[in-house]
Parts: structure tokens; sequence; C-alpha cells
């Protein structure tokens, strides 16, 4: 599958930035039309897809099926996500209070079931520790994020003491 990383990222940005699924739809439209995955029948359905809700469903099976299953994960999206937020406040796109602003957001958005302490120390780090301890811890995750292809590559190599070096004491 040669877009598939262009549906993911649309994905990422319709599940993390309340933006329309429709972008996604636009994606499956594009592939039909360059008679590129014209034998996949989730592609077909998903280009034809009449409700959100029936597109998220289509979106996930294709991501599924040639990504794995952690991709559609709202863990892994979210940390996706964080990537393309470090991006944008290395180019002074974002302040650290936007982007305290933006975490509170996505802690609303999703269902927080799984571990995310790094999340909180953002805010922690913003406000108590200031710019500096907040830029490395930030780099850290987004870096490690970067790098890594799943969930337990991401489990497996976060390492919590680099974390708590980056917190002054």
């Amino acid at each position: 599958m040669t877009n598939i990383n262009e549906l993911l990222a649309l994905f990422i940005e319709y599940k993390t930035e309340y933006t329309s699924i429709d972008s996604c739809i636009k994606w499956a439209e594009n592939q039909l039309e360059a008679d590129e995955n014209i034998d996949d029948p989730d592609i077909i359905l998903l280009a034809g897809a009449k409700t959100s809700m029936e597109a998220n469903d289509f979106i996930k099976k294709i991501l599924e099926h040639y990504m794995g299953n952690y991709v559609t994960k709202d863990r892994f999206c979210f940390g996706k996500y964080l990537v393309r937020i470090y991006d944008r406040y290395k180019n002074d796109e974002y302040t650290p209070e936007r982007i305290e602003e933006i975490l509170r957001n996505i802690e609303i958005k999703f269902d927080y079931s799984f571990e995310m302490g790094y999340l909180y120390n953002f805010s922690d780090l913003i406000w108590m520790n200031g710019k500096e301890p907040f830029e490395k811890e930030f780099e850290y995750i987004a870096e490690l994020w970067r790098s890594v292809n799943s969930l337990d590559e991401f489990n497996q190599k976060y390492d919590e003491k680099i974390s708590k070096s980056h917190v002054v004491r």
C-alpha cells in the first residue's frame, strides 16, 4: 500500500484535532481515481461512506489490515500526534501554553484508561520547572514516538528515569 501513511496521518488528525472525516474519504476516492487498490473492498466502501461512523469503521479496517491492530488505538494515535505538536512547537507555531491547551483537550476527548504519566508531566514541567526541562522532556517523548512503529515498541523503549531526569529538583 503506497499511501497508507497518508491515511494514518489524516485519521490521527481527525481523532485529535476535531477535523472532518471528509479528508479520509477523499483519500479513498483519490486511491480509486489513481487506479490504486481498486480491488480492496474497504477502500471502495470508504470512498462511498455517507456517515462519519461508517467511514470511521472502514478507515480502521484499512489501517489495521495494512499496518496492524495497534495503529487505530487512542494511545498510538496520541503518541504520533505528539510528534506533530512537537514539530509545530519547534517551528514556533505553538507556545507551551498552547500545547497545554491541546493536551487538556485531548485528555477530555480520549478515554484515558491507559497510563499516560508523561502527559501530566508536561504541565508540571511548564509551570513548575521552566522552559528547559519542558523542552527536554517534550523532545524525548516526541522523538521516541517518531522512532517507533507500535505501542509495544514505545513501551519497551520508554525510560521513566530519563523523564524524571528532566524535572528540576
